[in-house]
C-alpha cells in the first residue's frame, strides 16, 4: 500500500518536476528492487514514461525491460492469470517502436495490448482498450489510412461515452480533431462545442472519477489543436488565442507545454511578431534548464523554431549559432545505442516466449505424467475391484451350488417320504381289503352267523369300504407331495382347471415315475383301468401322442 501511495505521489509532480520525480522514482525501485511486485513493476514502467517523454528513449526501454523482468517474477511465483505481459507497458512499448517511425511493429504492441485488454473485462478494460484503438488509429493515420483511421477512433469515443469517461472522450476528440479537412471548419467548430460542454459538465461534478490533471491536459491539447488546425490555414490571428488557452491547461505536462509553445511561437512569427517569439523561446529553454529536463530531443524542438525565427530576421549569428546547437544535439543522441535498446528489448521478449513453449512443454509432460500414474492407480483399483467380484461371485456360485445340492438332498428324502408314505398306504389298503374279505367269508359261514351278527357285519363292511375309497388316503399323501413340489398342483391347476382329484393323483404318480403297475397296485385297480386313466388325463392335458406325459409333468415345476 506504502509504495502504490509513493507511486501516485510521484505521479502528480511529474509533469511539473520531472527530474525530481525521476530521481524519486529511482529511490523507490532500489528500496524494493528485491521484491518484485506489481508495484516496483508500475515503477519501472513510471521511470520510463518518464525517459521516453524527455526523449530519452534508448534509456525507457531499458526500463521497459526491467518492468516486464520484474512482471515475469512475480507472475511465475505468485500467480497464473493467462497474460504474459501487462497491456500498458505492451502500449509504451509500441509508442517508443512509434516514435521511431516503425508503425508495424508498433501496431503488433498494440494489437497484443488489445488482445489483452479484450479479454480481460473490468477496470484496467475500461481505460485500455479504448487507448488501445487510439494507438491502432494513429498507426493507420501515419501509414495514410485515414478512414481505418477514424474507425480505430470512433471506436475509443464510443467506448469512453458508454462508460461515462467525458475527459478521455475529449482525447478521442483530439484524434479526431487530426482527421478534419482544412476546408470542414463547421466540424472544428462542432468538436469544440461537444468537448466545451463535456469539459464544463466534468468540473460541474465534484466526484469525478477521472483525474483532474489527465482531463485539463486532455482539454488544454485540444485547444492546441484549435491552433494547429487554423495554424496549417495560415490563420494565425485565430490559432495564437486558442494556442494561449491551451497552454494555461499544461501546466501539468511539460512536454505538451514545450510542443505548444513552439506552435505559439511559430504563429508569431507568421504575423512578424519576432520579438514576441524569441522572448518566448528563450523562455522555453530557461524552463527547461529550470526543472532539470537535458533532453536533447526536446531542446533540438525548440531551436528548429528558433532557426525558422532568426532565418526570417536574417540574424546570420544568431542562426550559426543555432544551427550549431543543433548539430551537437543531434550528434550527442546515438541511434546505433537506441538500436541496440530495441534489439535487446526484442530478445529478451524472444527468450521470454522461448522459456514460456519450454515452460508449457514441460507443464505439459508433467501433466501426461500425471495422467498416466492416475489411469495406472484407477486400472489398478479396476483391476483389484474386478478381482473381489471374481472372489466374490465364485463364493457365491459356491454357496448356490451348496444350496442346490442341499435342496436337491432335501427333495431325495421327500420323494423316499413320500414312496414310504404310498407304500404305507398300499399295505393299509391291502390289510382292509383282507379284513373285508374275511368277513365276507364270515358271513357265508353258518356256523358263525350268530357271532358275526353281533358286529353287525353289513355295516362293518360298508364303513370299511369307505374308508379304502376315502380321501383321507390320497390327502395324507398329497401333503406329502406338495412338500416335496410345492408349486406342482398349483401350476398344473392354472393350466387346466378342469382336472378331477383322481386326474390330480394320477398326475402325482406319473411325476413320481411310477408305472402303471404300480400305481394299479397302491389304488387296487387293474393296469388296464389305469391306462384308461391315462389316456383320458392326456385328452384333458390336450398332448398329443408325439408328447411322453413324464416329461411334460417334471417340466411343469
Amino acid at each position: 500500500i506504502e509504495h502504490r501511495a509513493l507511486n501516485d505521489s510521484v505521479k502528480l509532480i511529474r509533469g511539473t518536476n520531472p527530474l525530481k520525480s525521476i530521481n524519486m522514482l529511482f529511490d523507490i525501485a532500489k528500496a524494493q528492487k528485491d521484491f518484485p511486485n506489481p508495484q516496483l513493476t508500475n515503477t519501472y514502467n513510471l521511470i520510463a514514461e518518464g525517459l521516453f517523454t524527455q526523449g530519452l528513449f534508448s534509456e525507457s526501454l531499458s526500463y521497459y525491460k526491467l518492468a516486464l523482468d520484474c512482471f515475469s517474477s512475480y507472475k511465475n511465483n505468485q500467480r497464473d492469470t493467462g497474460v504474459n505481459y501487462p497491456p500498458w507497458i505492451l502500449i509504451n512499448i509500441g509508442n517508443v517502436y512509434f516514435h521511431n517511425k516503425n508503425f508495424d511493429k508498433a501496431f503488433e504492441y498494440y494489437e497484443m495490448a488489445r488482445n489483452v485488454f479484450s479479454s480481460s473485462p473490468g477496470h484496467n478494460s475500461i481505460y485500455g482498450l479504448p487507448t488501445a484503438y487510439d494507438n491502432i488509429g494513429k498507426v493507420f493515420f501515419n501509414k495514410a489510412n485515414k478512414d481505418s483511421a477514424k474507425v480505430y477512433f470512433d471506436k475509443s469515443l464510443k467506448l469512453r461515452q458508454s462508460n461515462y469517461l467525458y475527459g478521455a472522450s475529449i482525447y478521442s476528440y483530439n484524434n479526431l480533431m487530426s482527421l478534419v479537412l482544412p476546408a470542414d471548419e463547421a466540424l472544428v467548430l462542432k468538436y469544440k462545442n461537444l468537448v466545451d460542454g463535456f469539459f464544463n459538465e466534468i468540473f460541474a461534478e465534484r466526484n469525478n472519477p477521472e483525474g483532474q490533471i489527465n482531463i485539463e491536459t486532455n482539454y488544454g491539447t485540444f485547444y492546441y489543436m484549435l491552433g494547429l488546425f487554423y495554424y496549417n490555414l495560415s490563420d494565425f490571428e485565430t490559432s495564437i488565442p486558442y494556442l494561449i488557452k491551451s497552454r494555461n491547461f499544461l501546466n501539468n505536462s511539460f512536454s505538451d507545454l514545450i510542443t505548444t509553445d513552439c506552435l505559439l511561437a511559430k504563429s508569431y512569427i507568421g504575423l512578424k511578431k519576432f520579438n514576441q517569439a524569441d522572448s518566448l523561446l528563450q523562455k522555453n529553454l530557461s524552463f527547461l534548464m529550470e526543472i532539470g529536463v537535458n533532453s536533447p530531443a526536446i531542446k533540438i524542438k525548440v531551436y528548429e523554431v528558433m532557426d525558422n525565427l532568426y532565418s526570417s530576421q536574417s540574424k546570420k549569428d544568431q542562426l550559426l549559432s543555432v544551427k550549431d546547437s543543433i548539430i551537437n544535439l543531434k550528434a550527442s543522441i546515438s541511434d546505433n545505442k537506441l538500436n541496440n535498446s530495441i534489439l535487446s528489448l526484442e530478445t529478451s521478449l524472444l527468450l521470454k516466449e522461448k522459456q514460456k513453449e519450454i515452460n508449457d512443454q514441460r507443464l505439459n509432460y508433467y501433466y501426461l505424467i500425471f495422467g498416466l500414474i492416475i489411469t495406472l492407480i484407477l486400472f489398478s483399483v479396476f483391476l483389484i475391484s474386478l478381482r473381489v467380484r471374481f472372489n466374490f461371485q465364485k463364493e457365491k456360485n459356491n454357496r448356490l451350488a451348496l444350496e442346490r445340492e442341499f435342496i436337491d438332498t432335501e427333495l431325495k428324502n421327500k420323494e423316499l417320504e413320500l414312496l414310504s408314505t404310498a407304500t404305507y398306504i398300499e399295505q393299509r389298503n391291502n390289510n382292509l381289503r383282507n379284513l373285508r374279505d374275511n368277513l365276507n367269508i364270515a358271513t357265508n359261514n353258518d356256523s358263525n352267523k350268530s357271532k358275526v351278527n353281533q358286529f353287525s357285519t353289513p355295516k362293518l363292511t360298508k364303513e370299511l369300504d369307505s374308508i379304502i375309497k376315502s380321501r383321507s388316503s390320497f390327502d395324507s399323501f398329497k401333503n406329502q407331495f406338495t412338500k416335496a413340489f410345492p408349486d406342482f398342483f398349483k401350476t398344473l391347476l392354472n393350466l387346466h382347471p378342469n382336472l378331477s382329484p383322481t386326474d390330480l393323483r394320477l398326475c402325482a404318480y406319473i411325476k413320481m415315475n411310477q408305472t402303471n403297475q404300480d400305481i394299479a397296485s397302491i389304488n387296487n385297480l387293474s393296469t388296464r383301468t389305469v391306462e384308461s386313466q391315462r389316456y383320458r388325463l392326456r385328452r384333458k392335458l390336450n398332448i398329443d401322442k408325439q408328447t411322453d406325459l413324464f416329461n411334460y409333468l417334471t417340466n411343469l415345476d
